[in-house]
């Protein structure tokens, strides 16, 4: 991540208590690019070329990994918009909660913070 506007780790993201998946389809995303017709300088491979996501599409890990095509991922710097990683997080945190599993994993993380912040309770 940049250091022009201050050295930002992904792992202070992560201390700060947001959601690792969410993160890393920020950061997915924020590679992505525009597709661009390169059909001229490339001989066609016969293959379907994948179009770049929305730059607020909401991705597990798994689609992430399916999904990724190299053709698309840009040349250009990227500026990590926060209000879309709050959107993003918000939306990963709600389908976390939508499973037993997933309130499980949500409640183990609160409670590591809790017992962080509190450590002589």
């Amino acid at each position: 991540m940049s250091k022009r506007k201050g050295d930002v780790h992904v792992l202070d993201y992560a201390r700060r208590g947001w959601e690792p998946n969410a993160i890393l389809n920020w950061l997915a995303l924020a590679g992505w690019g525009v597709q661009h017709d390169t059909s001229c300088l490339v001989p066609s491979s016969g293959g379907v070329s994948k179009q770049a996501p929305d730059s607020t599409t909401i991705m597990s890990v798994e689609e992430m990994i399916q999904d990724f095509d190299f053709s698309v991922v840009t040349h250009r710097r990227s500026i990590l918009d926060p209000v879309k990683l709050e959107y993003i997080n918000k939306h990963h945190l709600m389908q976390l909660m939508s499973s037993p599993v997933g309130l499980r994993t949500l409640a183990e993380h609160a409670q590591s913070f809790v017992k962080e912040a509190y450590p002589h309770r």
